[in-house]
């Protein structure tokens, strides 16, 4: 009888154990920085947008609009599979990816035309509480 009182105690200590080490891990706040670039007018500008500390979450809306200034041309990324008109969109001034897979980190390259300074704007809304996070960066001619 004593035996079992002691491995429910050891069960019941290593449940707990296992959930303050979960809310430890769920503490991580994802962020977005955005490099800013610079080019001659009329040249093209290539910025990198960072994604970090999505661990945990399991789908991701990502926009990204720029102002008169900037054309947006292309986007790539090595942390995901880009498929357009699948999974991202591209227009003139905005640029939408889903991104249903979740990852810890992802990273997109853009290419953009620049005429003249523009401000770009990066938004991801979080599938799973609908949470926004947003990061905004000038790119300059």
């Amino acid at each position: 009888m004593q035996m079992k009182k002691m491995v429910a105690i050891f069960l019941a200590l290593v449940m707990v154990l296992s959930v303050a080490s979960m809310n430890v891990l769920a503490d991580t706040t994802p962020a977005i920085t955005v490099e800013s670039a610079q080019t001659t007018p009329g040249g093209t500008a290539t910025f990198k947008v960072n994604m970090t500390d999505f661990s945990g979450i399991k789908g991701l809306d990502v926009t990204i609009t720029a102002t008169e200034g900037a054309t947006f041309t292309a986007i790539a990324s090595d942390s995901m599979e880009l498929t357009k008109d699948s999974n991202y969109t591209l227009e003139a001034n905005k640029i939408h990816v889903v991104n249903l897979n979740g990852s810890d980190a992802l990273t997109f390259n853009v290419t953009a035309t620049v005429t003249e300074d523009a401000d770009v704007h990066v938004e991801a809304t979080l599938a799973t509480s609908g949470t926004t996070l947003a990061e905004n960066v000038t790119v300059t001619d």
